[in-house]
């Protein structure tokens, strides 16, 4: 297995000529993470989602030809994807936000959350996955999936589902495994290539 020497891309800098930049900047660079979802819950890319669509949270980047683009040049391409905190959908869309046991909307430091918990927030990080994997995207890291620490005084659609966070991962890893996408730290061979991008 190839070494990897990867870099990483900020939100702001998803472009092919920021890519670039990023890339010529590190010598013997051969891999990207793409951190193309924040806290915000802006997406980078121009998703087709229906969530992503109809409440404002798609990007403007044409993805699909960078990554193809990159994998010719035998780059390795990781897209990382923050979960749970999502200012933008948790302000829009008032039944996927995630609330304290008296009704209010929960947030801490981090910023506004999802419930993770909720049917609608899974379906949503699974269909970003979906897009991406199609895309030829060789690694998507799901960035904070867990619960928030405050989880005893939330109002949580599964209320005694402790591991429903947790289990998001498996249920995207299991959908996308025919197609030889990797999820989470895990390669597609069996390797840990993962491991190097969660440094970054």
């Amino acid at each position: 297995l190839e070494a990897i020497k990867a870099v990483f891309v900020p939100f702001s800098e998803i472009s092919e000529s920021g890519i670039a930049a990023r890339l010529a900047s590190v010598s013997g660079a051969n891999a990207v993470l793409l951190d193309a979802k924040t806290v915000t819950g802006m997406l980078a890319w121009s998703s087709e989602t229906d969530i992503a669509k109809g409440y404002g949270t798609t990007g403007t980047v044409d993805l699909k030809p960078i990554v193809t683009a990159l994998k010719e040049k035998n780059v390795y391409v990781a897209v990382r994807l923050c979960c749970f905190v999502d200012d933008t959908l948790a302000s829009r869309y008032a039944q996927v936000a995630l609330r304290t046991k008296d009704g209010a909307a929960y947030t801490d430091g981090n910023g506004a959350w999802l419930d993770p918990t909720n049917a609608i927030v899974k379906n949503y990080i699974a269909s970003l996955c979906s897009e991406l994997s199609k895309m030829g995207v060789d690694e998507i890291v799901l960035h904070g999936m867990r619960m928030p620490e405050a989880a005893g005084d939330l109002r949580l659609c599964h209320q005694h589902d402790a591991q429903y966070a947790k289990r998001l991962g498996v249920t995207v890893g299991a959908a996308y495994e025919p197609n030889g996408d990797a999820v989470g730290l895990g390669h597609r061979d069996g390797s840990k290539r993962g491991d190097i991008l969660q440094g970054l």
